[in-house]
């Protein structure tokens, strides 16, 4: 570990909302993320956000996420108008839980971001350093293609130089960067009281 982190730690309490289109293909991601849940806080809400209400699909959800040492609540917003528009429904979960102190922090993910232990504590770390700072932690996504061994930085479409871009720097081998127009398919966030 280097000199400058604060020790690893996770969340006490954790909000998740996880947005999931329903594509009854894509439940095998959705339960994968899921399986990580459990490690990244000490207790955990966990919220669903789909487009599907029938018992039949959402017993399907249930099924994938269910059983893994929390417990799930499902939310499908009433007339959404775009389907893209179902990944902003988040929003009303963690506006009404913002009323929950016990609440430390929050999280969305789209249905197919796996988030680790190890992220989760690197965040907090990244949190601590960063506070400080006018800078947020995030993560950066990366893809694996099928038949590759390689990593890809998905939402960096071209080069970007870095000593154009807004950075922190801890020492000379710990850096925070600013990409330019990131995607977050995923953020967490602190609870502000």
């Amino acid at each position: 570990m280097k000199k400058n982190l604060p020790p690893p730690s996770v969340p006490k309490h954790l909000a998740i909302a996880v947005t999931f289109h329903y594509v009854e293909e894509r439940l095998t991601f959705l339960s994968r993320i899921s399986d990580h849940f459990a490690s990244l806080a000490d207790k955990l809400t966990v919220f669903i956000v789909t487009n599907v209400r029938d018992r039949e699909r959402v017993a399907k959800i249930e099924g994938a996420v269910g059983g893994k040492g929390f417990e799930v609540n499902f939310l499908a917003p009433i007339a959404l108008g775009h389907p893209f528009l179902l990944t902003w429904s988040h929003f009303a979960v963690f506006h009404k839980l913002m009323r929950d102190e016990s609440i430390s922090h929050f999280m969305y993910l789209e249905d197919d971001i796996l988030i680790r232990r190890e992220s989760m504590e690197y965040w907090i770390q990244g949190r601590e350093l960063l506070r400080a700072t006018k800078f947020y932690p995030s993560f950066l996504r990366v893809e694996q293609k099928a038949d590759s061994e390689r990593w890809f930085a998905s939402d960096c479409v071209g080069r970007v130089e870095v000593a154009k871009l807004p950075r922190v720097k801890f020492g000379d081998e710990l850096w925070f960067i600013g990409l330019p127009r990131p995607y977050q398919a995923c953020t967490c966030m602190t609870a502000r009281r």
